[in-house]
């Protein structure tokens, strides 16, 4: 079950059921009508109606680690688990209920969070190989998952850029 909080009351607002056994990240877009919720446990990106729970779409792609959503709710960023020494990402347009784009960062990677820059058409990664630390940030296109730039000397967890697209924190 997914449950909103009404947090001047400190009762439950809303409450609607999902097929998942957790949900691991919860997004608002729609101007707040909506959410978008992930899980690490089954394959599926659902947007609902806040108000009423209803499932609005539902795309199949794999379980998803960590999400972003572009400051203006029409792109959706997923990293899934895993598979094989390399991650899956894929980048979501939220209004045409459409993937954009998908790749895979190959081998054994470890990575240290995953975002979307305020206008949502950059995706940053912090990574290193199994045998580094967190060493490097991948800048990608997120119209192509085509990998841009690669900038050298990270050390720590991507942590989110700034509403004004200037600033990374890490």
């Amino acid at each position: 079950s997914v449950i909103l909080w009404d947090l001047k009351r400190g009762r439950t607002a809303r409450q609607w059921k999902t097929i998942r056994n957790s949900v691991n990240a919860f997004h608002r877009i729609a101007g707040g009508k909506q959410v978008v919720t992930v899980s690490d446990d089954d394959p599926y990106v659902d947007t609902r109606d806040v108000e009423t729970g209803e499932l609005l779409q539902r795309w199949k792609w794999r379980p998803v680690t960590h999400s972003d959503v572009s400051r203006d709710g029409r792109r959706l960023l997923t990293r899934g688990k895993s598979e094989g020494g390399s991650v899956p990402c894929a980048v979501w347009d939220l209004q045409e209920g459409r993937r954009i784009s998908e790749w895979k960062e190959a081998g054994n990677v470890v990575f240290g969070g995953t975002c979307l820059s305020s206008d949502g058409r950059l995706v940053f990664s912090a990574f290193g190989r199994t045998d580094e630390m967190l060493s490097k940030i991948s800048v990608r296109d997120a119209e192509a998952g085509r990998e841009e730039a690669t900038w050298d000397g990270f050390g720590g967890e991507l942590l989110g850029v700034d509403p004004e697209g200037r600033l990374m924190m890490t």
